[in-house]
């Protein structure tokens, strides 16, 4: 495994890419390699290969860029190891070889595909150990995010690059002339529940009983590569003996080859029950030609309703074999995937046939978002961030060895001064929780931490200053600006809500519920007016730090959403996803403590302030005719006290109990006394009280 804390690069080492993968291979890996090699040479960047053998005769299939390929004892020659591979891969050619002796010198670079929302408990410490991950799609990046704490991940978008003179051929694969062809592809080494074609042939077989003039085409990537795959393959092929308009390719087939296949065919059909990317659906968008998928995974990148035909799905528990990557002896826990619905599928089948204008106008729509989506790969701004990166990295090692936080052991001598809004103590938040949380953690690190509320304070005698939230500018602002003109480092953990996105509809919600509540609760038509009233409001202002956003060393976020929602308003910022956790100790205590105190059990519980954000009223609301408790642990305080008051008045046929600020062991034996907790919030960031409700074991209700 690489050491990457206490390794040093090789100035000496020329900038630029050494891509490592099955870069000869006619797998979608090999494929995607291929595109990062021609993007790299695109911006003019170094480029060499290290071609790994992919096995089962997979490889020497494409050999556009054997002539990178170093002399012998120069395997790895520039500055940047990038790993198109996945990680049980790296391990194996981390340890076979021998030339990657001088990987510790090197930024090391991994782009892992993957196709489901968690990942394999093996693969962590891999990916823990390089520098930095590559998402191939925002699915990805989710997952990488939510799985990993000490390795940054950056989006690096996907697209295909095709020949131009890839034409149709039907007399080529013996495919009838005239027919409607349906096609679906797959690796026969990916898993075949995953890829899930028996979706696909019933879809096909309900969509086109009894019409004769269509064909389902099963195109098989490496059928004969395993003896394993044999009994999948005799249940294709039994299926298409029981229904001769289903037609099974098994040769192997050139990439340009495979491309005129998808071209020779009328639509592509992806029922996957998850996707890295879905490299197949691209080629055939390109390919100006619609494409059925479930509407889950990798491929939303780059399918919409404007393009493609998505199908809704399900979450399903992953059912597969034991040895199968997905199972729950390799995950290590239990995990979900699609289960895209048949029904919706043959519509659009049926559609299809029926209409071909339709087919062509979402064909062209596909292949101008397609060649968008390649344009902007083109610019290769990801590699631009790994080169800064790198310069930054080096410039660091060669500069700043004296700097008492550069290394493992000054953690010791950092000052770092906290800095949050006067009212952080007396009236907590979600801040007050990460920020103790945060510095609980850092001082067992050996940091010395203190706190101030003053932006206009002498910050010259600390190492660093951490900002705590966009929300309030006041402080922000002020600080940020202190620190820039004493020329001290800053970060700010943002805690930016999306203002525009739901203020506007919350106020209006509120005045509706007021007005019903004033009624007696008697003007029902009240409540039917909302859902049109909140979708006519306009976008709220932004509440934001832009000076602190734009001149912070470093920007920390809740997660990839909040981090997207960032960088559109700020493109420059420097983002890093700092997953949050629940700042709550162990405490052994049971459901009985708060049963007693306050006499209810089996109740919905609502831990927050009454605020409009929380959206406490239409909890109410959706509870008003019913018996059930309704318990709400409102901190004993709140920023709204009109919207406490109102709270307050709505009657209901259930008990409504207004806990005031409850101790953290009273806290915890409420989770366990209740049945649900719910925050029905119009924005969170991320939902602390949720993740301590999960922790503790109670069943959690959210807003999306």
């Amino acid at each position: 495994m690489i050491n990457k804390l206490s390794k040093k690069l090789d100035p000496t080492v020329p900038f630029g890419f050494n891509v490592i993968g099955f870069v000869s291979g006619n797998l979608g890996q090999g494929v995607a390699a291929r595109n990062t090699i021609k993007i790299l040479l695109e911006n003019h960047y170094k480029v060499s290969t290290v071609d790994i053998n992919a096995g089962a005769g997979r490889s020497e299939h494409d050999l556009t860029y054997s002539h990178l390929q170093p002399s012998p004892g120069n395997e790895i020659p520039y500055a940047v190891n990038l790993f198109h591979v996945n990680p049980y891969e790296l391990e194996n050619i981390l340890t076979s070889h021998k030339s990657f002796s001088k990987i510790d010198s090197r930024i090391n670079i991994c782009i892992p595909f993957w196709e489901i929302s968690e990942l394999p408990v093996k693969w962590v410490p891999i990916l823990e150990s390089m520098d930095m991950l590559l998402a191939p799609t925002h699915f990805v990046e989710q997952v990488l995010m939510t799985s990993l704490s000490i390795t940054p991940v950056i989006h690096y978008s996907q697209t295909a690059f095709l020949a131009e003179n890839i034409t149709p051929n039907r007399n080529r694969f013996h495919l009838p002339n005239s027919e409607f062809l349906f096609i679906t592809a797959f690796e026969m080494a990916s898993d075949i529940n995953r890829k899930n074609p028996w979706a696909a042939i019933n879809a096909f077989k309900l969509a086109c009983k009894g019409i004769n003039d269509v064909r389902l085409v099963i195109k098989l990537n490496n059928a004969n590569a395993s003896p394993l795959y044999a009994k999948n393959i005799a249940q294709l092929n039994t299926e298409s003996e029981k229904d001769s308009r289903i037609i099974i390719i098994n040769e192997v087939l050139s990439y340009q080859d495979v491309l005129s296949l998808y071209a020779s065919c009328d639509c592509l059909v992806s029922l996957h029950r998850g996707e890295g990317l879905g490299l197949s659906l691209i080629e055939t968008m390109m390919l100006k030609k619609p494409v059925i998928g479930t509407g889950y995974s990798g491929n939303m990148d780059f399918m919409n309703q404007m393009n493609s035909c998505l199908i809704p799905y399900q979450l399903i528990p992953v059912s597969t074999g034991d040895f199968s990557p997905y199972s729950k002896q390799q995950i290590g826990r239990d995990t979900f995937w699609a289960d895209p619905n048949v029904a919706d599928t043959a519509i659009w089948m049926r559609r299809l046939v029926d209409n071909k204008s339709l087919g062509e106008q979402i064909g062209r729509n596909a292949q101008t978002s397609i060649l968008q989506q390649q344009q902007d790969c083109l610019k290769g701004d990801t590699f631009q961030k790994i080169q800064f990166h790198f310069d930054h990295r080096l410039f660091i090692e060669q500069n700043c060895a004296d700097f008492p936080f550069v290394g493992n052991s000054g953690l010791n001598n950092l000052r770092v001064l906290f800095i949050n809004r006067s009212t952080a103590y007396s009236h907590p938040g979600g801040d007050t929780m990460v920020m103790n949380h945060l510095k609980r953690n850092l001082e067992k690190s050996g940091m010395h931490i203190e706190f101030s509320c003053d932006p206009n304070g002498d910050y010259s005698s600390y190492d660093l200053v951490h900002i705590f939230n966009f929300a309030v500018p006041q402080t922000t602002e002020p600080a940020a600006m202190n620190c820039v003109n004493r020329n001290v480092p800053f970060v700010v953990t943002t805690l930016q809500e999306d203002f525009p996105k739901y203020f506007s509809k919350a106020k209006r919600t509120v005045e509706l519920m007021q007005q019903y509540i004033k009624s007696g609760q008697t003007q029902k038509e009240i409540l039917e007016l909302l859902p049109n009233e909140i979708n006519r409001q306009k976008p709220a202002d932004l509440l934001s730090s832009p000076f602190a956003a734009k001149n912070a060393d470093m920007l920390l976020t809740s997660g990839s959403e909040e981090s997207r929602f960032l960088n559109s308003l700020y493109p420059a910022a420097k983002t890093a996803i700092n997953n949050f956790g629940s700042s709550i100790q162990e405490i052994d205590v049971g459901p009985e403590l708060f049963v007693k105190k306050f006499g209810v059990e089996d109740f919905v519980f609502c831990v927050g302030r009454l605020e409009l954000r929380k959206n406490q009223l239409m909890l109410l609301a959706a509870f008003e005719n019913e018996d059930i408790p309704l318990v709400f642990a409102d901190g004993g305080f709140t920023y709204a006290p009109g919207y406490s008051d109102l709270c307050k008045q709505f009657k209901r046929r259930g008990k409504t109990i207004f806990t005031g600020r409850l101790s953290e062991e009273m806290l915890v034996s409420a989770y366990k006394a209740a049945q649900v907790h719910c925050v029905p919030s119009w924005y969170e960031l991320p939902g602390l009280v949720s993740l301590e409700a999960a922790l503790y074991g109670c069943n959690v209700v959210a807003g999306a």
